[in-house]
């Protein structure tokens, strides 16, 4: 499989679906529903003040003094996707809109 990198991504896609559909259901059983953010920038993007600041994958850590703001990049990254989320539920109009499910048109 890894010799054909079109064949790992088409399994890979097939299983992200998988994922998702499994997760509406449950969410759906549970009273609640999925929302899907698109994960643009998100590891490079300040929560606390939204400015892109790119870094390298090694660089972990977000540590700027502008907005004082000292987090995990993958941390950083979670809140934003929870404060997409929550104002997207709300109504609210977001710094992102969710990610389209391919071939469906939930969001």
């Amino acid at each position: 499989m890894q010799k054909n990198h079109h064949l790992a991504k088409s399994i890979a896609d097939v299983s992200w679906n998988q994922f998702i559909t499994i997760t509406e259901s449950k969410a759906e059983e549970a009273g609640s529903r999925v929302i899907l953010v698109n994960p643009g920038n998100t590891s490079q993007q300040r929560s606390r003040c939204g400015m892109i600041v790119k870094k390298a994958l090694s660089d972990r850590v977000h540590s700027r003094p502008h907005c004082g703001l000292a987090m995990d990049r993958d941390q950083n990254a979670g809140v934003q996707h929870y404060e997409i989320g929550a104002a997207t539920s709300k109504g609210v109009a977001s710094r992102d809109a969710p990610c389209e499910r391919r071939g469906s048109s939930h969001t």
